[in-house]
């Protein structure tokens, strides 16, 4: 994954040197839209492989987000990138890989994504110590991928009154 993670970094950071060049030309909200479209779909591509990596490997990539956020913002390279991120409603590197895993979950429990997603989710039923009138939990972990799909039973969440349905993506 660092050699992944060292060629996303190199080729956004080529593009952001080559946005640079023109940042006085655009407007703030054609960069925005220009970085969106160059920067972020680059690091967003195939992110959730990045999901169990140590920061140390994800730095990088924080660090061309900070950079881009720089360049929309056009702040100098000393000040603080932190209010820039939150004004652009940018999450971090981290925050965006587990939105992406808890999406793909969600879609897959709710039935709108595809079949081979929805097979690979079981739903277990939790009951609540202690709480009888509490509703039953619907859990939908995530299953190893190099699980069989013999092994999994049909994926279709259960229509019972009083279920509530909890997306849980843990590692096992």
């Amino acid at each position: 994954m660092r050699a992944h993670n060292t060629n996303t970094t190199q080729a956004c950071f080529f593009q952001l040197r080559r946005l640079r060049q023109i940042r006085c030309l655009l407007g703030r909200d054609v960069t925005a839209s220009l970085v969106a479209t160059f920067i972020l779909s680059r690091l967003d591509y195939c992110n959730a492989l990045l999901a169990a990596l140590p920061q140390s490997t994800m730095s990088p990539l924080q660090r061309v987000m900070n950079a881009a956020a720089r360049l929309v913002c056009n702040l100098r390279s000393r000040d603080h990138v932190t209010p820039a991120l939150i004004e652009l409603h940018w999450l971090p590197i981290t925050a965006r890989v587990q939105y992406k895993l808890c999406l793909l979950v969600h879609s897959a429990a709710v039935g709108t994504a595809q079949d081979y997603l929805k097979n690979m989710l079981q739903p277990e039923i939790v009951r609540l110590r202690g709480y009888s009138d509490r509703p039953r939990t619907t859990t939908w972990p995530c299953h190893a991928l190099g699980s069989s799909s013999a092994n999994m039973r049909s994926a279709s969440p259960p229509r019972e009154r009083g279920t509530v349905f909890l997306p849980i993506c843990a590692p096992h």
